[in-house]
């Protein structure tokens, strides 16, 4: 019986070719892998500028507004309930109404520089400055009538009142379902980019780890070669 040896450089050669083609394999798992890790990176740091540049302000910017304007609308009341013998009273709810209404336009005028890119949000901010805007002139209506009726604390005169009405009617109806909802879509944002981040985070994590095994067969048959 005869047996046929193979050659030695055929053998080489054969060899060669394994490596080369494994260390080819290793090569591309590490550029997938490579791959995996910067897209969840990229994906990430996405989301959380997101977060933290626009919709976390614009939530920060927004949150406070229903609060804000609904106290707005009680120093109001309150103001026109105190009467002529509560001066002093009513100059301090004064004060505190004109510091309200400038915290209230500074977040307004914030939430909308930020939502330069969302056309629905820049336009409830747009209606949210003017509504602001007739709220503020029917309560000076209000105000400069009950300066002139000096009514004494307790109901004031029928035409303070149907002013008053206006305005409240105007904040309750229109602007604080808009500030509500405004609060809503800027919490929504910051949700959906919470989510968006965790969910590339586990894919890039779970590519990472799928990668790593699979190429640990490469390495061991090229050791083993």
């Amino acid at each position: 019986m005869t047996v046929t040896a193979t050659p030695p450089v055929q053998r080489r050669k054969s060899v060669s070719g394994r490596v080369r083609t494994l260390a080819g394999l290793s090569l591309l798992m590490l550029a997938v892998l490579l791959a995996a890790i910067l897209a969840g990176a990229a994906s990430t740091g996405s989301s959380l500028r997101t977060i933290g540049h626009v919709a976390g302000p614009q939530v920060l910017a927004t949150a406070n507004l229903y609060r804000q304007m609904s106290e707005l609308d009680a120093l109001v009341a309150e103001t026109l309930l105190l009467g002529r013998e509560y001066g002093p009273q009513q100059q301090t709810d004064l004060t505190r109404y004109d510091q309200q209404r400038l915290a209230i336009s500074e977040n307004l005028l914030k939430a909308y520089r930020l939502a330069l890119d969302n056309p629905v949000e820049q336009r409830t901010v747009g209606s949210l400055i003017e509504g602001l805007g007739r709220y503020e002139r029917l309560a000076a209506q209000a105000r400069l009538l009950d300066l002139r009726s000096k009514h004494t604390a307790g109901q004031p005169p029928d035409d303070v009142v149907e002013a008053y009405q206006q305005a409240t009617d105007l904040m309750r109806r229109e602007l604080l379902p808009r500030a509500y909802n405004l609060a809503l879509e800027s919490g929504t944002i910051v949700r959906r980019a919470h989510v968006a981040e965790r969910s590339t985070t586990s894919l890039a994590r779970a590519a990472v780890v799928v990668t790593g095994c699979s190429r640990w067969p490469v390495c061991s048959a090229c050791r083993s070669t």
